[in-house]
């Protein structure tokens, strides 16, 4: 496991800039710093980059063989970004300039389009949604099939006003937060990652809370952001859960952030670790006080009385881990007041010998399957629901059986669909192999 984070912020003012460090762990929980440089003291595992980048994004690239890891940093304040590559994540090469970029910009790899998918967060006019009518932080969209050679043209951040509109060969605006992203409330999208996740892309957007007119989440070093889940089926249009919708984290901290690359699997493989970062142990600009950029006192600036100093604004930014299921995202669950409940998948072409299923059923529940043909009711001859051996317990990988040994392997090629039988048990996922 390999965590990329800031580190060693610089201090200058509100807006300032940090390093990158990189921190390695053998089970996904426990990390130490390897000795890459000797640049800054203190800070052994500091990657050695051409810039003090206020944000950055790594990504590992699984279908490469040389620059395996990706890297977009936004240098101080500047633009364009900073493009790295790098063979194993220590010595990293920085050659390239892509399009412009504010803050909190990210990209992923974009697997239906075969391409690198660039999200560029934009201060830009909103019609609808949770802004009407007003400005909004919102997600712009850029790809290239090249990394290295990424490129758009520039576009304009109008601060929260709506007294102009896009020109001609931006990137396209794809996301923004809608009415029921903050429950109900005010929000911007702050920032958008995603990771592909078997055959579907899991988003991870960082809702920041609050507006410009209720400015409660938008002051002081500590912002009220909060991380939520979404999915997508071609790395541009993104599906989120029906209202009410809740935070994907529980953890109370403030300047929630998602991690690039995240939903990693455990050692043992049963369980997805989780990465995010955050923020506790605010002071004080985190309470109402305004920012005053520039100088190290004075960066929160009181009502009344002398100014407020550095360390008595301080906070603890720190990368917390949680624990998911494997394919736990979501479930087919059967309520205990139910005989039994059925799903039935659209036809399919099943290519393997066995059928497997995710699934946790409570006492005296199971998962039971069955072949059906592409248009007719009746089960495929030894594939029944009543031949089927019940599946029951915990199970992250139960094999489906039918009584007489039928093997699918006997309907190959052959396009059938797949029913599901469940009773007080929740299906997460199956597959053939």
């Amino acid at each position: 496991y390999k965590l990329f984070y800031s580190c060693s912020w610089d201090k200058a003012g509100c807006c300032g800039a940090g390093r990158a460090c990189l921190a390695l762990s053998r089970d996904g929980v426990a990390f130490w710093k390897p000795k890459i440089s000797s640049k800054v003291a203190g800070l052994p595992n500091m990657l050695d980059l051409p810039l003090t980048p206020d944000q950055f994004t790594v990504v590992l690239d699984r279908n490469a063989t040389d620059a395996r890891w990706k890297l977009l940093a936004r240098d101080r304040g500047g633009e364009p970004a900073v493009l790295c590559t790098s063979a194993a994540g220590f010595v990293w090469k920085c050659d390239w300039r892509s399009g412009p970029i504010t803050d909190r910009a990210s990209f992923f790899y974009n697997p239906y389009s075969e391409a690198w998918a660039f999200s560029l967060r934009h201060n830009a006019c909103v019609d609808g949604g949770a802004h009407p009518g007003k400005g909004a932080r919102v997600s712009r969209y850029a790809e290239s099939a090249s990394f290295q050679k990424a490129s758009w043209a520039k576009f304009q951040n109008w601060r929260f006003s709506c007294e102009e509109r896009s020109s001609h060969n931006q990137p396209a605006w794809n996301l923004a937060a809608d009415a029921h992203g903050c429950g109900g409330g005010e929000c911007d999208l702050y920032q958008l990652d995603a990771t592909l996740y078997e055959s579907v892309l899991v988003g991870q957007a960082a809702l920041l809370y609050g507006s410009d007119t209720n400015r409660t989440g938008f002051l002081g070093h500590c912002k009220d952001s909060r991380v939520s889940v979404s999915y997508s089926r071609d790395g541009f249009h993104w599906s989120h859960a029906d209202a009410p919708r809740r935070p994907f984290f529980d953890w109370q901290l403030k300047y929630q952030q998602p991690v690039a690359g995240n939903f990693l699997l455990s050692p043992d493989g049963s369980e997805l670790y989780v990465y995010q970062s955050g923020a506790r142990g605010c002071k004080l600009c985190n309470r109402g006080k305004e920012r005053v950029a520039g100088t190290v006192t004075g960066v929160c600036a009181p009502s009344a009385g002398p100014p407020v100093t550095f360390e008595e604004t301080s906070m603890e930014e720190i990368t917390t881990l949680s624990t998911l299921r494997r394919d736990g995202f979501c479930s087919l669950y059967a309520p205990d007041d139910a005989a039994e409940a059925d799903a039935i998948t659209r036809p399919l072409v099943l290519r393997g010998a066995s059928l497997l299923v995710n699934a946790k059923c409570a006492e005296g529940g199971y998962v039971r399957a069955a072949l059906l043909g592409a248009t007719e009711a009746a089960a495929v001859a030894g594939f029944g629901r009543d031949e089927s051996v019940p599946v029951t317990g915990d199970a992250l990988a139960g094999e489906v059986r039918w009584r007489g040994g039928a093997n699918l392997d006997a309907v190959g090629g052959r396009a059938v669909r797949l029913a599901f039988y469940l009773r007080r048990c929740d299906l997460y996922s199956f597959w053939l192999q």
